[in-house]
This record gives C-alpha cells, structure tokens and sequence, in this order.
C-alpha cells in the first residue's frame, strides 16, 4: 500500500511529501513565500544538497522594479 505524508512550514506551506517506497519530496521557499526550489532527497539526509545524490529544480523569480512599483519578472 502506498501513503502519502505530508509536512508543513511555520508559514503553513507545503515544506515535504513523503511517499511509500519513494525518497521524500522537499521544497523550500525565499523569504517572500515563493517557492525557490524543490527536490528529491534521494541521500536521505533531509536537505536538499547539490552535490549529492538529490535531484533538485531551482525555480528562479525576479522582481523588478519599475516607477517606484515591483513587478514579478
């Protein structure tokens, strides 16, 4: 049987999934609340760490600012 686990931050986002069978799924996030990358933890050590065994997919957000106003870019 297959379970899923899911974990939460202190800012209530999804920070883990744990799947039966699977490594665990990590996401982090930037101090604004956007997701910053998300991985695999396939070394088990509960970090995601690029030279490792980890698969990791950093997602890049800009902001820019324009006229004295923010803009995601």
């Amino acid at each position: 049987m297959v379970t899923d686990s899911y974990s939460y931050n202190e800012k209530n986002q999804l920070a883990r999934i744990a799947r039966t069978g699977q490594p665990t799924v990590i996401l982090g996030y930037d101090a604004l609340g956007n997701r910053t990358q998300t991985g695999w933890n396939g070394d088990g050590d509960g970090l995601l760490t690029a030279a490792s065994s980890d698969r990791i997919v950093i997602d890049e957000t800009g902001y820019l600012k324009e006229n004295g106003n923010w803009f995601l870019h």
